[in-house]
């Protein structure tokens, strides 16, 4: 700029400006008529705009939105509570609010009428985006005072958002205390494999693992006929845990454990980290199937030589389940001096339980470190529960019992009561106008779906006991609790048989 200042000007056009307005007419002729209009002191109107006409439209209707508009332009008072109480909201941002061709500006944002704030909404969510996705989205067009709640309402009350959420993460992982004495915890369960079923039972202290082969029956009577040697082998556990299959949910076997004193502890259903121990020791044998199997047929002496060999190997803390169980390890195919069988070379029990105690303590240690808890449900809420092979949040339900180890009792709308780990549960959240809340979904009668009672009695419903139902909660984010002609009175008859 200083360069061109400095020069002459030119008095009269050359050749060469000729040219330069020939070649661009298009941008000659947006300048003429520039200057034309400039000089004829007309003022350039923006287009109309259909949606704005609409909010001027609603804004006429809306008493608020004038008396906020006349308050805008004569001024605020100096004290807040000199305003009408429905104009309080807007006090903290007094100093940004302005009118614009009948508008009330706050920045850069337009304030929506009372009227149109939930088509607002939903246009909003046209993306199905999240909740700060959506805020942000929101912060750059419109307001209106408590838009990010009604924005995080909104997003939490769409059903497809709700059905199509991704999985919870884990929680922190919770240990049990280890037994004091050998197959005093135990766990079983059933495992299939070369078309063959296999009932595997492990010691949770030795991890001492036994191996029974079903021959093609997995009845209810048959498992008490392989659990009742067991028994007598290696002595009667304090505590069976199992999963929720048909043999283990059957009346045999709780009258068979109820005979022998045993308590039985039914993990909750697609959880199978709760009977982990379980679990690990299957896929350890699997595998060990498999590389025995031969032509469909499993080589049985192979099978009891490997299976010698699991028993004798040492585990991370140095000792083997032999060692626990017996002392030494156990004889085997495998060359050994007499000496490493006496008791100088064998690791003194002292410091494979400091060594134990260590490894646990990293597991969980890992383990937590991706985990976090999740909020505890109460009795009465309505949540959302994910199903196990589709991954989706389609199915609604009541919470009616509570578990001792994170599972819940859920009754769904038809009937059924499912017991369910609180990874797989949401609660439900309620709120825009148009959306179909269910009528709460009676608790009274029914019977759990043979699971086993695994609430404790701190937390078990009793007879005649008043369950408030979970209302939706109200914009001011108060809890309400139903009157009493509505409250859910439990009917021990029914929920006990």
């Amino acid at each position: 700029m200083p360069d061109a200042l400095s020069r002459s000007p030119v008095q009269s056009l050359v050749e060469d400006n000729d040219v330069l307005d020939d070649a661009d007419p298009l941008h000659a002729a947006v300048v003429s008529s520039l200057l034309a209009t400039c000089e004829e002191g007309i003022r350039l109107a923006p287009l109309r705009d259909q949606t704005l006409d609409k909010i001027r439209d609603a804004s006429a209707h809306d008493g608020e939105y004038q008396s906020l508009g006349d308050v805008v332009m004569k001024g605020f008072p100096d004290h807040k509570h000199s305003l009408p109480e429905e104009l309080r909201a807007y006090w903290g941002i007094r100093d940004m609010l302005a009118v614009d061709d009948g508008l009330i500006v706050y920045g850069p944002r337009l304030l929506i009428p009372r009227s149109l704030r939930s088509e607002t909404l939903q246009c909003l969510h046209d993306a199905h985006q999240g909740v700060d996705r959506t805020k942000r989205r929101a912060r750059q067009t419109v307001y209106w005072p408590g838009i990010d709640r009604d924005v995080e309402n909104t997003v939490k009350s769409c059903s497809r958002c709700r059905e199509l959420l991704p999985s919870q993460q884990n929680e922190p992982l919770m240990q049990e205390d280890l037994p004091s004495r050998v197959f005093e915890s135990v766990s079983a369960d059933y495992f299939h494999i070369s078309g063959k079923t296999f009932l595997v039972y492990i010691d949770r202290l030795s991890g001492w693992p036994y191996v029974s082969s079903c021959n093609g029956s997995t009845s209810a009577a048959q498992l008490v006929s392989l659990l009742r040697p067991i028994f007598s082998d290696t002595g009667v556990p304090v505590v069976l845990k199992t999963d929720g299959g048909l043999q283990f949910a059957s009346s045999t076997l709780r009258r068979f454990l109820a005979r022998w004193g045993v308590e039985h502890r039914v993990t909750s259903p697609y959880n199978p980290k709760a009977n982990g121990h379980a679990e690990a020791t299957v896929k350890i044998i699997k595998k060990f199937i498999l590389t025995t199997t031969r032509n469909s047929k499993l080589d049985e002496d192979k099978f009891a030589r490997g299976l010698l060999e699991l028993r004798n190997t040492p585990r991370a803390d140095g000792r083997s389940p032999a060692q626990i169980l017996f002392g030494h390890p156990l004889r085997s195919k495998i060359p050994a001096h007499h000496r490493s069988f006496a008791k100088e070379w064998q690791r003194t029990a002292d410091e494979c339980d400091i060594k134990a105690k260590y490894l646990r303590q990293q597991a969980k240690e890992r383990y937590d470190a991706t985990a976090r808890p999740l909020s505890k449900l109460n009795l009465g809420m309505y949540v959302d529960l994910q199903d196990p092979k589709t991954k989706r949040w389609d199915k609604p339900g009541v919470v009616v019992g509570i578990g001792t180890r994170r599972d819940y009792l859920v009754k769904t709308g038809s009937g059924a009561h499912l017991w369910r780990n609180r990874r797989f549960l949401r609660p439900h959240h309620p709120f825009l106008p148009g959306d179909i809340i269910s009528p709460p979904i009676s608790v009274l009668g029914g019977e759990a779906s043979g699971y086993g009672d695994r609430r404790s009695p701190a937390t078990s419903p009793k007879p005649d006991t008043q369950l408030s139902v979970a209302l939706p909660v109200r914009r001011s984010g108060r809890q309400t609790r139903a009157p009493e002609r509505l409250e859910i009175r439990w009917d021990s008859k029914s929920y006990n048989k």
